[in-house]
């Protein structure tokens, strides 16, 4: 297993889910609503590790 080194951010994800795209000056309620993982740093690690790479991030 070969080891990475990943130096990047972590962020979290705010995802929302609408039925349908906007119109223009439309305002959308998102009937849900989800978090996840992201940031240029954790993607990173993330991409390693499926490639079987141990990728702790700094």
């Amino acid at each position: 297993m070969s080891k990475i080194a990943v130096i990047g951010s972590n962020m979290v994800d705010l995802i929302t889910y609408i039925e349908r795209m906007p119109t223009q000056g439309e305002t959308l309620e998102a009937p849900r609503f989800a978090m996840g993982c992201g940031g240029k740093g954790a993607n990173q690690a993330a991409a390693a590790a499926l490639r079987r790479c141990w990728a702790p991030t700094c």
